[in-house]
């Protein structure tokens, strides 16, 4: 099976860096075959962090900052002469453990879903190395978090390569669910990680949604009960 992860980049190459030093040892013993997409500007530091990690058939594609959502949309339009079995948008600061990317493999060899997606994110904030826990619960429980949603080929053709809506610099998560929501024949599969893996988004105060915003929705959590391989990566072992 392959999978494409594309990752819209933008400044914040320390931490971008980390994310595909994670990719690269998932790589190392997934049973798929995964290709990495990016797209940012040249002069940008994140592309000589790209070609210090790249591997064959990962590309980086020369596309403007803003709008945001119109760069997330030219990566998947950059996917019309590449056969995949699903592709996923991932932030450039969007780490996942081992057991989260093994849950998600799972749900794609288990059945060819539409729409793979987690409900619950774990959020770090770096200038204070504290961390936060978000779940999508009661009305909201059907929703999932923008990062690792794996799209099937055949939606992701369904949807003419663009599950976003062009000219957005914010709210761009929520465009794709209200795209999706035209498709009531999707078969999706929307996972509660809890304790068994970690989605973790890493917050420095150039996201797109800071983290003091996102705090008043969130739960208070526990940077130890991150995998060993994310607290690694994020030196706080060190």
């Amino acid at each position: 099976m392959r999978v494409i992860v594309c990752i819209p980049v933008w400044k914040r190459h320390k931490i971008f860096e980390k994310v595909l030093i994670r990719l690269n040892e998932i790589r190392q013993w997934s049973k798929n075959e995964i290709i990495i997409y990016c797209a940012g500007e040249f002069t940008d530091e994140c592309h000589s962090v790209f070609l210090d990690h790249k591997k064959k058939h990962d590309k980086y594609l020369s596309r403007v900052n803003r709008p945001v959502s119109n760069k997330f949309n030219y990566l998947f339009q950059n996917l019309k002469n590449i056969d995949f079995d699903y592709a996923t948008i991932v932030g450039s600061d969007d780490l996942v453990s081992d057991e989260g990317w093994q849950i998600m493999e799972n749900a794609m060899n288990e059945y060819k879903y539409h729409f793979i997606a987690f409900k619950d994110v774990n959020f770090f904030d770096s200038k204070t190395k504290t961390a936060s826990y978000y779940e999508f619960r009661g009305r909201t429980q059907n929703r999932s978090v923008g990062c690792y949603r794996f799209l099937h080929e055949n939606l992701v053709k369904s949807l003419d390569y663009t599950p976003f809506r062009d000219g957005m610099d914010s709210g761009i998560d929520w465009t794709m669910e209200q795209k999706l929501e035209y498709y009531q024949n999707i078969e999706k599969k929307i996972i509660s990680l809890g304790n068994k893996g970690h989605i973790v988004d890493v917050k420095s105060g150039t996201n797109i949604n800071s983290y003091n915003k996102l705090k008043v929705i969130m739960n208070k959590s526990d940077v130890s009960l991150f995998p060993t391989e994310i607290q690694r990566i994020l030196k706080l072992n060190t």
